[in-house]
């Protein structure tokens, strides 16, 4: 136990998330707890700026600054390769992690009890996307690359379905196959909030889960046999 706080006071010093990222998560929750505990029904709205900004802090990039030096001294330290990495991505979705509960706190305080989607499955599945995606697809690329490519692709996808933008926005409304839900759901997880397990096709729910999941498991794999080769700095 004291080797895993070593490790997470070390990445919160030497790796800590931008220095705005916080008081925007903040800015952001607050906003979105006033409009949950005032209607419920727009928690799907009201929390997209948090998803999105967790989506950027999750994106923190591990291998770049691992190849400069900057984590010598837990890489030769005896600490195991994937409790490193673990560590770097718990500091790294831990502030975004924090707000989202106290934003489903103040939904529940403040609404007489009930949260609405906040609380949801969906509204977990979307949090759970968001922060574990982006880290892995940047464990080997610098800070934030995952979060632009994916909004990159989000514009796309509102580009090319422009005349079917609801598509994005519901994609389990029926209209949609199974899988073709679950890639517009991980592509946009803030449709993912209000969604309940119970009426959701299992082969969606599955899918995302499985990519969430997988991705981590994949690229702790990964880490873990992964030489980090010194490189100048840039």
């Amino acid at each position: 136990m004291r080797r895993v706080v070593y490790m997470l006071r070390f990445f919160w010093l030497v790796a800590p998330p931008p220095p705005l990222m916080a008081p925007a998560m903040i800015v952001a929750g607050a906003v979105a707890a006033a409009a949950v505990a005032v209607d419920p029904g727009r928690a799907s709205t009201a929390l997209t700026p948090l998803l999105l900004l967790q989506m950027f802090a999750a994106s923190s990039g591990f291998m770049v600054p691992a190849r400069r030096g900057h984590y010598d001294l837990l890489l030769t330290g005896g600490c195991g390769r994937v409790g490193i990495a673990a560590a770097h991505w718990a500091v790294s979705v831990a502030p975004g992690i924090v707000v989202y509960l106290a934003v489903a706190g103040a939904a529940r305080f403040f609404g007489g009890g009930e949260a609405g989607a906040v609380h949801g499955a969906g509204a977990w599945m979307a949090l759970a996307l968001v922060s574990t995606l982006p880290w892995a697809a940047t464990v080997a690329l610098p800070r934030f690359t995952a979060a632009i490519a994916w909004l990159l692709l989000i514009a796309m996808a509102v580009a090319l379905l422009d005349t079917n933008a609801p598509l994005l926005a519901h994609p389990l409304d029926g209209t949609s196959s199974g899988l073709l839900a679950a890639g517009l759901l991980i592509l946009n997880p803030a449709a993912l909030v209000g969604v309940e397990t119970a009426g959701a096709p299992v082969i969606v729910l599955v899918a995302v889960l499985c990519l969430a999941a997988g991705s981590m498991a994949a690229v702790m794999l990964w880490a873990s046999r992964q030489d980090v080769p010194l490189e100048a700095p840039q």
